[in-house]
């Protein structure tokens, strides 16, 4: 044999090796009179996930004392296709806990700002509101359990008196991906 194989039987009773896996991936079940498999876990992959970002300058007009979807023009990677029209939509088949995180930078001075995760249209998760000077920045991470076709996107709150402009460039994210 060859070291790492791991002998089995087929549904005749005779034996087979079962051939060797890679670093990270574990024994699987294939069913009854099939040989067992190595394969990668797909809590392993974390995924889906995504990463985007604000390319242009200026970005996201935020209305004063208005929750204002932030519109994230460029992406790093989206594994699933599941990222359009500013949100992320958990694809068929991946209901789970996922990982959140994005940071909203801001042109000028600012009295407070607050960034919400929504969750199907309302507000879920709250990032703190800070009092700032200039070019200022907020960020929100959280932990959501979600089913298949819930959706998540960022909003902005600031209450400076004037519209602001979210800080264009990469300085502005959105980050995601499935935990289990």
């Amino acid at each position: 044999g060859t070291d790492g194989n791991i002998i089995s039987y087929d549904a005749s009773g005779n034996p087979v090796a079962v051939a060797t896996g890679n670093d990270g991936q574990v024994l699987t079940s294939a069913g009854a009179g099939a040989p067992p498999v190595f394969e990668t876990p797909a809590s392993a992959t974390n995924t889906p996930n995504f990463a985007v970002y604000q390319q242009s300058a200026p970005g996201t007009t935020l209305v004063q004392n208005t929750y204002t979807k932030v519109v994230w023009d460029s992406e790093y990677f989206d594994t699933n296709n599941a990222f359009a029209s500013g949100r992320f939509t958990v694809p068929s088949g991946e209901a789970g806990k996922y990982f959140f995180t994005s940071t909203v930078s801001m042109q000028a001075s600012l009295a407070e700002i607050n960034i919400d995760l929504y969750l199907n249209g309302s507000s879920f998760w709250r990032g703190a509101a800070i009092h700032a000077n200039d070019n200022s920045a907020q960020t929100v991470t959280g932990i959501i359990d979600l089913s298949v076709g819930n959706y998540v996107e960022v909003f902005v709150r600031q209450n400076i008196g004037t519209n602001q402009v979210e800080g264009g460039g990469s300085h502005s994210y959105f980050h995601g991906y499935k935990l289990t």
